[in-house]
């Protein structure tokens, strides 16, 4: 009836509906450093060994993760229009001496490895708690497209990866990220994807211009760039 109709269309109020339809099915890529999460509040997220076995309450005592305005919203969105979404954040490395050792503090033991299986440690799961505060998992986003990267080298590799086999096209469609070195590496081995650089006052607005691929579309957020606005983003 009338009522779910007016429901939907708030969902929609303040946002541009069009952008979010031309993503509907669509591989889609958000890196959350900067778009959805502050810098300053990722870099408090350093693992330890020493709390992997922290249980949920401990977790949630170690305070809320916010997002950035409008983020959850987008997210939401973009989770209702597209199966194929993806947010991966890159945190802070641990600290290892070698790579076994870094093993054991991120591995449990399990039959089914001689290494152990990956363990999601505090900083992971407090990313997972915040989207999931945001109301991400209920609008019906897969917690196991939550990813994560210790490397800006990383991000690229990633999102590489993620559009071979996870596109039918081979590639992502959007990709979001505020990394000048990440978006230049990815640039220069997938050149049809339509890439939103996140100006930050750390990176100045400054994406080098890719040598066969369109310039990163600026934007100062994903709100911004998803919202009802006048103004269209300018290319880097």
């Amino acid at each position: 009836g009338a009522a779910p109709e007016r429901e939907a269309e708030e969902h929609w109020q303040g946002l541009n509906r069009t952008r979010f339809e031309e993503l509907r099915d669509k591989a889609v890529l958000i890196v959350t450093n900067g778009a959805v999460f502050s810098h300053s509040d990722l870099a408090q997220l350093v693992p330890s060994p020493r709390n992997r076995n922290a249980t949920e309450e401990e977790v949630a005592g170690l305070g809320e993760l916010p997002l950035a305005e409008g983020a959850a919203r987008v997210l939401r969105q973009l989770a209702h229009v597209t199966s194929r979404l993806f947010v991966l954040t890159q945190l802070p490395p641990l600290n290892a001496s070698s790579f076994g050792h870094y093993l054991e503090a991120m591995c449990v033991p399990s039959p089914l490895s001689p290494h152990g299986v990956w363990m999601r440690d505090v900083p992971e799961r407090r990313v997972l708690k915040a989207l999931g505060d945001a109301g991400l998992f209920a609008a019906g986003f897969d917690h196991t497209r939550c990813l994560f990267c210790e490397t800006t080298e990383g991000r690229g590799y990633m999102a590489r990866s993620l559009g071979e086999m996870c596109s039918p096209s081979g590639r992502l469609d959007l990709l979001v990220d505020d990394s000048p070195a990440s978006v230049a590496w990815f640039q220069n081995v997938c050149r049809n994807t339509t890439v939103l650089g996140l100006a930050t006052p750390a990176n100045g607005g400054v994406f080098p211009p890719p040598k066969a691929a369109a310039a990163p579309v600026l934007i100062p957020s994903l709100l911004h760039y998803f919202a009802a606005a006048e103004t269209p983003p300018k290319p880097a």
